[in-house]
């Protein structure tokens, strides 16, 4: 693992090269090693967000600012004189247009949306701070609430959770109308009308990210999934009996590997699914591992050797049953667990580069161990919510080439640190010769496929064929 303190690039960090889960993991346990990664975190939300996850799956205490208690602090405790309706026995289940307390360890505020006969609801957060609010939250003054005092509905937040997670019912409460006009003019992209909601966020440094992020966690351990999850103690023992009566012993003993080598990682079990292969041999799907928003599904081969043909059909069919993975990793016991991972897109057809041909499915990694094979795939994976909560400032216009030509710059400054660190002279010297102005051929490149310019005239701005000569 990296140490962070001797990251290359670090001590300026720039606030859009953010650290790798191995770095914050550095962080959470020696602070003391992990100054600069400190500092961007300090200026970073996004980052400071996955810090706090990352803690919590390592057993550290948060730290008294820890986003995820201050949303607690904010939107869990009742007015004075309201302690009956915390100690209030559940009496039946939800109904829509109630106010419940849900949670396990802690509590929250939500309005019950709708009661679905499988046993989930769809629930929008509550909470006292309306300071929370922002265009996607309905204000609701104190008269209108059970509570006597004014609340936040945070419909941005809107969620299923499981019945299992409600606590005691607080009171009924009308928003329909308002909810249901906010979901609509979020659709339609302009703001509600006729409804009391609260500032914009504009700016990515706004604080009511870092309160929404939080407050995705806390629910989302709520979820039927999670619920079912880590319902009780004799639920899990359950499933580590069954995972022991289903795999060999030797992949108990790479799960404890790989959990050793990469900060936050979980292994859980999953429903069997076999599908047979030539020859006799059979793929089956044994562990679904995951780390932050990033699923990789373990499939083992039995029998013997296989076409990439026809396990890539058997992944696609697998992973219709566990939506959620981007990933598949197909293993070999008798082969010393020698590994091919497939991402979702790499099942697919594509088009090579540098000549435009078609290609059929292939592994992204493969010839490695299992463990090893994860953990180069954790260590380099994208969370989704990075992804989609990430902010963009446009007061400035677009400047596409701009863009693109940065994020190349970054990727080929990344690949020439990975030469600086590789032991292996060819290696060094081949990552390091990155060709000069590499960037803005990708800049070119990129700019001639949105303006939908041929194929091969695209891929002549990249001018890969002269660099290889």
């Amino acid at each position: 693992m990296t140490d962070a303190s001797n990251y290359p690039g670090r001590n300026d960090m720039a606030a859009n090269v953010h650290p790798t889960s191995g770095e914050l993991g550095i962080a959470a346990r020696d602070p003391e090693r992990a100054a600069a990664i400190l500092d961007h975190i300090h200026n970073c939300v996004a980052c400071r967000v996955r810090l706090a996850r990352i803690s919590r799956d390592l057993g550290f205490e948060p730290p008294d600012n820890d986003s995820l208690q201050r949303v607690l602090a904010a939107s869990s405790p009742l007015p004075d004189g309201l302690g009956e309706l915390i100690r209030a026995e559940r009496d039946g289940d939800p109904q829509p247009g109630e106010v419940w307390r849900v949670g396990r360890d802690e509590a929250l505020l939500v309005w019950t949306r709708r009661v679905f006969d499988d046993g989930i609801a769809d629930v929008v957060p509550l909470v006292l701070d309306i300071e929370l609010a922002d265009d996607e939250s309905v204000l609701v003054g104190a008269d209108a609430t059970p509570l006597a005092t004014k609340l936040a509905a945070m419909v941005a937040l809107r969620t299923h959770i499981d019945l299992g997670a409600f606590i005691n019912r607080i009171g009924d409460l009308d928003l329909h109308k308002e909810v249901n006009e906010v979901m609509t003019a979020v659709r339609e992209g302009r703001r509600p009308s006729g409804v009391p909601v609260g500032p914009p966020i504009e700016d990515d440094s706004d604080r009511r990210i870092e309160y929404r992020q939080a407050l995705r966690d806390f629910l989302s351990e709520l979820t039927p999934d999670a619920w079912a999850e880590i319902t009780s103690a004799e639920v899990q023992l359950a499933g580590e009996r069954q995972f022991a009566e289903k795999s060999p012993s030797r992949l108990d003993g790479a799960t404890e590997l790989l959990i050793e080598r990469v900060d936050g990682v979980q292994c859980r079990t999953v429903d069997e699914y076999s599908s047979a292969l030539n020859d006799g041999a059979s793929a089956r799907a044994v562990l679904k591992v995951s780390c932050l928003d990033t699923a990789v599904l373990i499939v083992m081969i039995e029998g013997g050797p296989y076409e990439t043909s026809e396990i890539v059909e058997a992944c696609k069919k697998m992973i219709q049953h566990e939506n959620d993975v981007e990933a598949v990793a197909v293993t070999i016991p008798g082969m010393n667990w020698l590994t091919s991972l497939f991402t979702s897109s790499s099942l697919r057809q594509a088009i090579g580069l540098p000549h435009g041909a078609d290609i059929g499915p292939q592994a992204v990694f493969e010839g490695h161990h299992l463990v090893d094979t994860l953990a180069k795939h954790f260590d380099g994976a994208t969370t989704v919510w990075d992804l989609t909560e990430q902010l963009v400032d446009r007061k400035d216009g677009w400047d596409l080439r701009r863009v693109v030509s940065a994020h190349a710059e970054a990727a080929i400054e990344a690949v020439r640190e990975q030469g600086r660190r590789a032991h292996q002279a060819a290696k060094k010297a081949a990552w390091q010769a990155v060709p000069a102005g590499l960037a803005e051929q990708v800049a070119r490149f990129v700019d001639a496929v949105v303006n939908n310019h041929p194929a091969d005239e695209a891929l002549d701005e990249l001018g890969l064929e002269e660099d290889l000569r």
